[in-house]
């Protein structure tokens, strides 16, 4: 007799469903359209954004990173939930915020803002749609998209000149440390046989804006935590400076060896880039590893 009621109840929870998941689509399709008339707004007023970020290959491939990240997240989420209130909510003040930002955007005529209202258009939808995760899940989505204003904005401040600095400096002390003789001159360090002048952190193939780009991949695609997310993030510079300094001793030392020198070429720049991302998808695998709750069993 319970066989017989069980087999009954399971095609009415299986209606019930379905049911439940039918309203949901029908009351969440304005949405929808909403963010995708509120994108092509923002993509149409911030374009001469968009125009000027992408004339280099690293930011190119920094972009390609983070959305080929995004686009494994989102896959990976869990899409089956309740849908309530407060998401319908928190989308319906992501997009008034995109919104403004637009408005604020073609009213100073700066186009950079229209191209951060995308980051608030994607953390509203994402909270609407991908129902099964904590909310915090999928407006993280929204904040990565706000990286490439963040890479405009240090540039500006003079953050990657600070960075070159910095490794010129470290290479100096590394030569130093082997004992190669060498000069520093600004930026530039003079060798025996050379001089290191190759030491842009942006616009090359092994810029430290592409090594970012892998890790934030490497973040969105894992899912990782804030704690191994940061040290990713952080590490990817610290490769790039430590992959720079040992590249322009390497090529010192082999050119006294060859009593020849080795300039740098895109070859070297390539080489030196995979490797980059090899040491940065290692480190990132080796950190969430240790911060990996240890199971009882």
């Amino acid at each position: 007799m319970m066989n017989v009621e069980a087999a009954q109840a399971i095609p009415i929870a299986t209606e019930l469903q379905n049911n439940g998941q039918e309203k949901t689509a029908r009351s969440s399709w304005p949405f929808d359209v909403t963010a995708l008339l509120i994108s092509l707004v923002a993509l149409f007023t911030g374009l001469d954004f968009w125009r000027h970020f992408f004339l280099s290959y690293d930011r190119i491939l920094c972009s390609f990173g983070i959305l080929l990240g995004l686009l494994v997240a989102v896959m990976r989420s869990t899409w089956q939930g309740e849908q309530t209130k407060l998401r319908m909510l928190v989308a319906f003040a992501s997009y008034v915020i995109a919104g403004l930002l637009i408005v604020i955007g073609v009213m100073f005529a700066s186009p950079t803002w229209c191209g951060i209202a995308f980051a608030a258009i994607l953390a509203g939808w994402s909270a609407l749609r991908i129902r099964g995760e904590s909310l915090s899940q999928p407006l993280s989505f929204g904040f990565v998209l706000l990286v490439p204003f963040a890479i405009e904005a240090i540039a500006r401040l003079g953050g990657f000149e600070w960075l070159e600095a910095a490794t010129v400096q470290m290479t100096s002390l590394l030569a130093n440390a082997v004992g190669m003789p060498n000069a520093r001159m600004g930026k530039t360090i003079l060798f025996d046989q050379g001089v290191a002048d190759h030491f842009s952190t942006i616009g090359t193939w092994d810029s430290v804006v592409g090594l970012l780009g892998i890790g934030f991949f490497c973040i969105l695609a894992f899912r990782r935590n804030l704690v191994p997310a940061s040290l990713t993030s952080v590490l990817s510079v610290v490769v790039w400076i430590a992959l720079r300094s040992l590249a322009w001793v390497a090529l010192s030392y082999f050119s006294n060896r060859n009593e020849t020198w080795f300039p740098w070429s895109v070859g070297i720049e390539m080489l030196f880039f995979l490797i980059g991302v090899a040491w940065v998808v290692s480190l990132d695998q080796f950190f969430s590893s240790i911060f990996n709750p240890i199971h009882f069993e």
